[in-house]
């Protein structure tokens, strides 16, 4: 009579669509009912090729979300695909660059936000809040 354990039988099909779902090595194990190393050693292209079908299904479903226009998806592919980055830009200020007064600001906002003349005719600027009564 032989020594050792009881052989195990594997069933693949299980191991490769665990192997598919990403299941961990252990996780397949006690699943399947035999140790990590027997895993390796009985179903190792199993393992391999659920790897990579599950690899294969998740990568296309990101590309499918890219084309239904998910912002975050386009982002994180051009990331990982294309190198791309975000850019910081960091301004230094020179000490002794031209200070925008507060005259120049308002003049600033006024043009973006078309307020043109804002002011109230006395060449003081009005106020955004309200008065406050006293």
């Amino acid at each position: 009579m032989a020594a050792g354990r009881p052989k195990v039988n594997i069933d693949k099909a299980l191991v490769k669509k665990l192997a598919a779902l990403h299941c961990t090595v252990d996780e397949i194990a006690d699943i399947v009912g035999c140790g990590r190393a027997t895993i390796y050693r009985e179903a190792k292209e199993e393992l391999d090729a659920g790897r990579s079908e599950g690899k294969k299904l998740l990568r296309t479903m990101q590309f499918n979300s890219a084309q239904k226009g998910s912002a975050a998806m386009l982002i994180w592919l051009g990331k990982q695909i294309l190198g791309q980055k975000d850019q910081q830009e960091i301004a230094v200020v020179d000490e002794e660059e031209k200070r925008l007064t507060e005259e120049d600001v308002d003049a600033m906002l006024n043009k973006i936000t078309g307020n043109e003349n804002s002011g109230n005719g006395n060449g003081d600027k009005e106020s955004s809040s309200p008065p406050v009564s006293e």
